[in-house]
């Protein structure tokens, strides 16, 4: 992220809102990226740098709200940036207001030359009722592009060794706000250059992020008795479980835990539940899970050369651009 990490530290340390802890978490990163880091921290006394041995994104980011003092918490990925007054913006509507506990805003998808902006849909979400349901739904996910008072993540952590991490956590977080606002500017720039982004990443990895967000939201839906999300998300778990599974007996990219608790899922009532939902190759996939490895294997297989391919069309375009 050398290339990246220069404008989105500047989008930070020049925010209009001034009152900041700055907090960047070098995960080992093999680059120069931790020689800019401490080049900040010389500059700007808010700037606090913690340098440790590669564990993944999920990691740094729970080193970073382990050890943030502040009344608030935001997030900036080190490939992306903020317009700058984002902060002054967020902070001030929850000053004004003590009860709101979460402020979001919309962003806009960097594409190269191409942008695209995405806005919520504030007549839809116009009750903190209905953005918690939005989250539920997935339709509203990401950590970042919000700003949160700090106490709700307390005893709140991102699963570690997985992608699409914040899929099982952050409903935890907004399921304990008392008020949610949407401040309805694109102040959030998302860098979809970077092909070695998380977010065009496809592996077992990010197959387990998404089914513990799946069975975090069957677990809601059946609590809140929301049919429609609990089936969804018995038909996403399913997906998630078996071809993740079906990845892993190729690429062995999770850990024995993580592999026993999709194995319990491929044997429980929600696996059985969602069976109804699938198609039959994904049926066939779970079968040969507990079956016959070959048939897992082979769409493992197919998916590297599928993932192959993907990239090399990507790196593609990212040369025509």
């Amino acid at each position: 992220v050398e290339k990246f990490l220069v404008k989105c530290l500047d989008s930070v340390v020049n925010q209009t809102y001034r009152n900041l802890e700055i907090i960047l978490i070098d995960d080992g990163s093999p680059d120069n990226s931790p020689t800019i880091c401490d080049e900040y921290a010389a500059r700007d006394g808010r700037v606090r740098v913690i340098h440790q041995k590669n564990a993944g994104q999920a990691a740094a980011r729970n080193v970073g709200i382990s050890i943030a003092k502040g009344d608030y918490i935001t997030f900036v990925d080190s490939d992306d940036w903020i317009e700058p007054d984002t902060l002054e913006k967020a902070v001030g509507i929850i000053q004004r207001n003590e009860a709101v506990d979460i402020v979001l805003y919309n962003h806009v998808e960097e594409h190269g030359k191409k942008k695209v902006t995405m806005c919520m849909d504030v007549d839809k979400y116009s009750s903190t009722e209905r953005i918690k349901e939005g989250v539920l739904r997935d339709d509203i996910g990401s950590y970042a592009r919000n700003i949160y008072r700090r106490n709700l993540w307390d005893g709140i952590k991102f699963p570690e060794n997985c992608f699409y991490e914040d899929m099982a956590i952050i409903i935890d977080v907004f399921m304990r706000a008392k008020s949610i606002e949407i401040l309805n500017e694109c102040l959030y720039h998302y860098n979809f250059t970077n092909l070695s982004s998380t977010t065009r990443r496809w592996s077992a990895k990010s197959k387990y992020g998404m089914f513990l967000g799946s069975v975090k939201r069957i677990a809601y839906a059946k609590e809140c008795g929301n049919k429609d999300v609990l089936v969804d998300f018995l038909e996403f778990g399913y997906k998630t479980c078996v071809t993740g599974l079906s990845m892993d007996s190729i690429s062995h990219l999770l850990r024995q835990d993580q592999r026993e608790r999709m194995q319990e899922y491929l044997l429980s009532e929600d696996c059985a539940a969602g069976a109804e939902y699938v198609k039959v190759k994904y049926k066939l996939l779970r079968w040969g899970l507990l079956h016959c490895i070959f048939v897992p294997k082979l769409y493992g297989y197919g998916m590297i050369g599928v993932l192959a391919l993907r990239g090399c069309i990507d790196r593609l375009k990212a040369l025509r651009e």
